[in-house]
């Protein structure tokens, strides 16, 4: 069944690709926001600095000293709505491209179906309840509609938050991390 629903998906793959990509994007971007508060906290607040002198906090700290608390504030707060505005377009791009490419499936899929009712014996129409025909044609099709639609991508998007969440756990806290995954 897996291959079947695998051969459906030719010429669409890409489209899914870039959707499961525009997904995992947004993911990641979401889970920055609370590092951009931690980093606004410690960075400015604080006036914590970092070893690192790549990390978010070091920036920020490097900002707070040379221009002053309200200019590190408001850098912080350009960074928040920046990754909040490109989670919300990695979001619409992902729905966008897995709907477009599930309802061509389904259009070919329905190609498929109608194609070969066409080419049934007249005898098996003959014996055959018209309507449970019509209704199990459109309850089928409308479920594999919503797998496209919706499951493909979820499947993805569940695996994609505990191999991004997962290290942001560890790296902030590794003991809580372990009592958060038990």
């Amino acid at each position: 069944k897996a291959k079947t629903l695998w051969q459906l998906m030719a010429g669409h793959r890409l489209r899914y690709l870039g959707a499961i990509i525009a997904m995992i994007c947004g993911t990641e971007l979401t889970y920055i926001a609370p590092r951009i508060w931690r980093g606004a906290i410690d960075g400015i607040l604080v006036g914590r600095n970092s070893p690192s002198r790549f990390s978010l906090v070091h920036w920020l700290h490097w900002i707070r000293d040379g221009h002053g608390i309200p200019v590190a504030l408001i850098a912080a707060a350009g960074l928040l709505i920046a990754a909040t505005i490109l989670a919300g377009l990695c979001m619409y791009f992902r729905t966008r491209w897995s709907a477009t490419a599930s309802e061509k499936i389904i259009r070919g899929l329905r190609e498929r179906l109608y194609a070969h009712l066409q080419h049934v014996p007249m005898s098996y129409h003959n014996k055959a309840q018209t309507g449970d025909l019509v209704q199990r044609c459109t309850s089928d099709v409308e479920t594999v509609r919503t797998f496209y639609t919706n499951q493909v991508v979820e499947l993805t998007q569940f695996a994609a938050r505990v191999l991004i969440v997962v290290p942001i756990l560890f790296q902030w806290d590794w003991q809580l991390a372990i009592v958060s995954l038990a």
